[in-house]
């Protein structure tokens, strides 16, 4: 059994929130989906006048996402519309190999395409653990900072969303790159990567701009690193060595 404390960890958060009613989440009044990062947080993300204090969840446009008003397929698969009025249904063959003018659908497409998720980023960053620092800007983490600013922050007069809209709509996206295959990524999920990697930079700056403590924290890390490639006779007596796990 693999990392055995992160499993237990996460059993433990699902038999805290089971402890809270769910009928209290209801009553809150919070649409928001919230991260739990710990057991505590479980708890809390169920209780009224609690949840609120929690980073909410996002999606890897910086977008806040929200709990359904009902169960139903648009929970089960709520990055894709369930009906569509023109072209391919979702989860049809021919919705597979056809590209998407909705960027919702064909971000579900690649990653359905390709059995791997392009994920929100990490709470660490270069090292770093963004839980530990908070935004004076936003007042959640400098971690849901960061995804927030990925997703508004500009780039030649665009945010992230409107970049890759623009980008699956484009000739040069529908026509002349590739989707590839199960084993092996295409062209467009490549560049689609490219895209929000460079806007994660882009907020990455700004938010050592915001949190100046931890754009310290950030350079010592970077520091460190470059240090660490060194030679053992030749690094620095302060170099932090971590222990391999």
């Amino acid at each position: 059994m693999t990392e055995p404390g992160r499993k237990g960890e996460l059993f433990f958060k699902g038999i805290a929130g089971g402890f809270v009613p769910s009928a209290l989440q209801q009553v809150a009044g919070d649409p928001t989906m919230r991260e739990a990062r710990s057991v505590v947080d479980a708890m809390r993300r169920k209780m009224p006048g609690y949840a609120e204090g929690l980073d909410p969840q996002r999606n890897i446009l910086g977008e806040k996402q929200y709990i359904p008003p009902a169960l139903g397929p648009d929970w089960i698969s709520p990055v894709t519309q369930t009906v569509h009025r023109d072209g391919p249904q979702p989860l049809t063959e021919e919705w597979k190999r056809t590209p998407q003018a909705d960027l919702y659908d064909e971000l579900a497409r690649q990653m359905m395409l390709h059995n791997s998720a392009m994920k929100v980023s990490p709470d660490k960053l270069d090292g770093v653990d963004l839980t530990k620092h908070r935004s004076p800007v936003s007042g959640f983490t400098a971690s849901d900072r960061y995804r927030e600013l990925t997703g508004t922050v500009t780039i030649h007069g665009k945010n992230l969303k409107e970049t890759l809209t623009d980008f699956i709509r484009s000739p040069a996206y529908r026509e002349g790159l590739s989707d590839g295959d199960y084993d092996r990524n295409g062209s467009r999920i490549d560049q689609l990567r490219v895209i929000v990697q460079a806007f994660r930079d882009a907020a990455k700056a700004e938010l050592r701009a915001e949190i100046p403590v931890l754009d310290a924290e950030l350079m010592e890390a970077q520091r460190q690193g470059a240090f660490i490639k060194l030679p053992p006779e030749r690094r620095p007596l302060e170099v932090t060595v971590r222990p391999q796990r």
